[in-house]
C-alpha cells in the first residue's frame, strides 16, 4: 500500500480490512449504511458509506502518506467518478474502474501540465489533450499511456506538426498519403 496510483500504477490495498465499533454496527445484512464515526481502512481513515463492511457509495479516504480519495466506493474499490489528491500537489478527476483510472478524467500534475481525455486500466488511452505549462500541446490518440495513432502537437509559436503512429513528427499538420509515409519512413521523405 506504499505507493500512490499514478499513470499506470493502481493503489495496493493488500488485505487490509476495516476495524472499529462502527464497523461491528454497519456491516450487519449488507445493506448500504453510514458510518457514523469513520474505520481505519487499508492504511488510512475512511469517512462514508458502508456495506457489508467495506467502502460503498459516496466516501472519503484519507491515506496516513497524505493522499485523498474522495468519491464513489464499490465492494472496497474506488469505482464511479471520484477525485485522487496526491500529498504533492497532483491530481485526478474523473471516472474509476475496480481502482484503476478508467473512462474519462483530467489529471493535474503540480508543475501545470494538463491531460484530459481517455483512460484505461490506470493509463492514457483513446482521445486526449495533454498541454504544458510552456504552452505546448498534443491533442490526439493514446495507447498504453503513450501518444499512438493521429495527433496534433501545437507550440506556442503558432507552429503545428501532425503525428503518425511511430516516432516520427511531421510538418505543418498536413495528412500524409500512404506513399509519403513509406518514404518518409525509410529515410526518403
Amino acid at each position: 500500500m506504499g505507493r500512490s496510483p499514478r499513470d499506470g500504477e493502481s493503489p495496493k490495498r493488500g488485505n487490509s480490512a476495516p476495524s472499529s465499533n462502527a464497523e461491528a454496527r454497519n456491516s450487519g445484512g449488507g445493506d448500504l449504511q453510514q458510518s457514523a464515526t469513520g474505520i481505519r481502512y487499508a492504511g488510512g481513515n475512511y469517512n462514508g458509506q458502508l456495506k457489508g463492511g467495506k467502502p460503498y457509495g459516496q466516501g472519503r479516504l484519507d491515506w496516513d502518506h497524505g493522499d485523498i480519495y474522495e468519491g464513489e466506493w464499490k465492494e472496497g474499490l474506488q469505482h464511479g467518478t471520484g477525485t485522487y489528491k496526491w500529498k504533492d500537489g497532483d491530481v485526478y478527476d474523473g471516472e474509476w474502474k475496480d481502482d484503476s483510472k478508467h473512462g474519462r478524467g483530467e489529471y493535474k500534475w503540480k508543475d501545470g501540465m494538463v491531460y484530459e481525455g481517455g483512460w484505461e486500466n490506470d493509463k492514457r488511452h483513446g482521445r486526449g489533450t495533454k498541454t504544458w505549462p510552456s504552452g505546448k500541446s498534443y491533442e490526439g490518440e493514446y495507447a498504453g499511456g503513450t501518444m499512438h495513432g493521429w495527433g496534433t502537437m501545437m507550440c506556442p509559436s503558432g507552429g503545428r506538426r501532425t503525428r503518425v503512429s511511430g516516432p516520427r513528427e511531421y510538418p505543418m499538420g498536413r495528412a500524409l498519403r500512404s506513399s509519403q509515409r513509406a518514404k518518409s519512413a525509410r529515410g526518403f521523405g
